[in-house]
């Protein structure tokens, strides 16, 4: 944690669409805002979508945190706010 909004790469169906990652990556670069790649193992009902009738190009922004779903779940603040800064100005953006 404390490197930024983490853009995902591989979900639960395998890599997402690689100009889908880019464009999010140019998206933060374009904004100055911090990001970090990350791979989540489990789904979201993204995944569903993705798999929905002849398919659905998807893209993920989260938060990265420790100990997920548990009481002692933590997030550096840094990566909160960067993830923010993804939702003021992102219509004008893309």
């Amino acid at each position: 944690a404390g490197k930024g909004a983490a853009i995902k790469v591989m979900g639960q169906f395998g890599d997402l669409p690689p100009f889908v990652v880019a464009k999010l990556e140019k998206l933060a670069l374009t904004g100055n805002i911090p990001c970090q790649k990350d791979i989540l193992r489990l789904g979201t009902d993204a995944g569903a979508i993705h798999q929905s009738r002849a398919g659905v190009y998807i893209g993920g922004i989260s938060i990265p945190t420790r100990y997920v779903h548990t009481p002692l779940e933590v997030a550096d603040l840094g990566d909160v706010e960067a993830c923010a800064a993804w939702w003021q100005p992102l219509p004008r953006r893309s």
